[in-house]
């Protein structure tokens, strides 16, 4: 495993997952970090990413965008996705 992003709004919460990761002996090169769906969007869009973990309830993020993700998931450059 390669490259892991996080999509979190609460800091606390993001930098958590980001230790567990670390933590657990998995091998990884990159673990991204973005606060927003808008910004996870454009990520996905540009960059392969092995694992995503994204909180859905987040401040401001819109149907559109919801589903915009999701598609991308669906169709394009994510093997895992943990929706928490």
């Amino acid at each position: 495993m390669k490259t892991v992003l996080i999509v979190e709004d609460e800091k606390m919460i993001r930098q958590g997952i980001k230790t567990m990761i670390m933590r657990s002996g998995v091998p990884i090169e990159t673990i991204m970090e973005c606060n927003n769906g808008e910004t996870a969007l454009e990520i996905l869009k540009e960059q392969e990413i092995d694992v995503m973990f994204t909180d859905i309830r987040m401040p401001n993020i819109k149907l559109g965008l919801l589903q915009s993700v999701l598609m991308t998931i669906c169709t394009m450059k994510v093997r895992y996705t943990w929706v928490l």
